[in-house]
């Protein structure tokens, strides 16, 4: 077992390695532990060493595919397309999914796996939740994508850009470097009330404890099916978790949900023009349920607009940021946040409107233990709406029935209110 020395001699070593960019701090420490990934499919099939050298030759640019961790500290790793683009075997899609780990037990925060069937080519690109949030996941993403049509003959590149969703692909993301450490540089940190800086603000505490299924040995699984906007997935998720429960429709129901803190009132103007690496945070508004759809969907919307202008979500990212001590790499993590497993608490968040792909597919995975939570994503690509949920693979199955039958029910509603 190690002793307290031997974790000051271990920190010590990595704030004396040679590669070191900076410590890492407590928010970007706090996703490394979680992967995303997002895929699609070209009509075409491309050549692997071709590209691995137009990747390498664009993505070099990037400073974000040129770093990597080493404990809590961000470290110099440049690319080597040999190691970080691998061919694996083709797998027809499913429902119901497992996100596979990588088999890379090292130091790299991304990863590519190129799979072909026939003339079909499938691109994933699994990467830590540290370098990107769910929006700027694309970013990295996009840079991929341009690599592999670059790659192609003339021939290709028109068969790509003329015959496919792929002539709307945006262009190549503006490089940026990392932020400085604790966030506050991006902000009008000076405008944040010195109150919400010290503990957890009153919207991140109006949460009650529910009798919810425990569970064991988690990992997760994905589905993708076709739903709408973000406040459509709160009053849905939210609805299901009283169905389950025997509460009243009226009872109120904690909606975590994800913004992006590059929009934020107090966010600088370089801030606001970032493509790359994390910036999400955090809102809890209370929804109350109507008993009716359409009404269900218009309060969560009404409450998620008052919920965005607060500074609540921001100033505890910051404080979060605080909790690795940058000399020391000391961790103390900030006492009080929700529990999801045991309170009246549901996640959903939506992502974003990838134009100019196929055929996206978004993954997340992460480790837990007996605490987890049930999450909620959706995003668009041309004219659909994908939803994807993330939950612990032998948690109690009537609980994630509840909210599939409630997807259900929120479908119908569609379908009524476009005939």
């Amino acid at each position: 077992m190690s002793t307290p020395e031997d974790k000051k001699k271990a920190n010590l070593e990595l704030l004396n390695n040679p590669d070191l960019i900076r410590p890492m701090d407590g928010v970007e420490y706090g996703e490394s532990f979680i992967w995303l990934s997002l895929s699609d499919e070209l009509p075409i099939k491309i050549d692997l060493k071709k590209f691995r050298s137009s990747f390498e030759s664009i993505a070099s640019k990037y400073p974000a595919f040129n770093i990597g961790a080493k404990g809590p500290t961000w470290i110099k790793l440049p690319i080597d397309s040999e190691y970080n683009i691998t061919e694996i075997p083709y797998e027809e899609r499913k429902d119901i999914e497992d996100m596979s780990p990588s088999d890379k037990n090292d130091n790299h925060l991304w990863y590519i796996n190129v799979s072909y069937k026939e003339n079909i080519t499938r691109i994933t690109l699994h990467i830590s939740h540290t370098l990107c949030d769910g929006r700027t996941v694309e970013s990295m993403f996009l840079v991929v994508m341009h690599s592999a049509i670059e790659s192609l003959d003339n021939e290709g590149k028109d068969i790509i850009t003329r015959d496919t969703n792929y002539k709307h692909l945006p262009p190549l993301p503006i490089p940026c470097d990392l932020c400085e450490f604790g966030q506050k540089s991006n902000f009008q940190f000076e405008q944040i009330p010195k109150e919400l800086l010290n503990g957890i603000p009153e919207s991140w505490s109006k949460h009650t404890p529910l009798d919810l299924p425990t569970i064991e040995v988690p990992t997760n699984y994905e589905k993708g099916v076709k739903l709408s906007l973000q406040a459509a997935m709160m009053a849905s998720m939210s609805r299901a978790l009283r169905k389950f429960c025997h509460l009243n429709y009226d009872y109120p129901i904690v909606a975590n949900i994800m913004y992006d803190s590059r929009m934020n009132r107090l966010a600088k103007e370089q801030y606001k023009n970032r493509q790359f690496f994390f910036g999400a945070l955090s809102g809890y508004p209370i929804v109350e349920g109507k008993n009716d759809w359409e009404k269900d969907i218009l309060y969560c919307k009404e409450v998620m607009k008052k919920d965005v202008q607060l500074l609540d979500g921001l100033a505890m990212m910051l404080q979060i940021a605080q909790s690795i001590n940058r000399e020391t790499l000391e961790f103390h993590p900030v006492q009080g946040i929700p529990v999801y497993s045991k309170n009246n608490i549901v996640v959903s968040t939506y992502l974003n409107h990838f134009k100019g792909y196929i055929n996206p597919r978004f993954g997340v995975r992460l480790g837990c233990g007996k605490e987890y939570f049930v999450c909620q994503y959706a995003w668009r690509n041309e004219g659909k709406i994908y939803f994807m949920i993330l939950h612990p693979k032998n948690v109690d199955k009537t609980y994630i029935d509840s909210f599939k039958n409630e997807f259900d029910e929120l479908f119908q509603f569609f379908e009524e209110k476009c005939k």
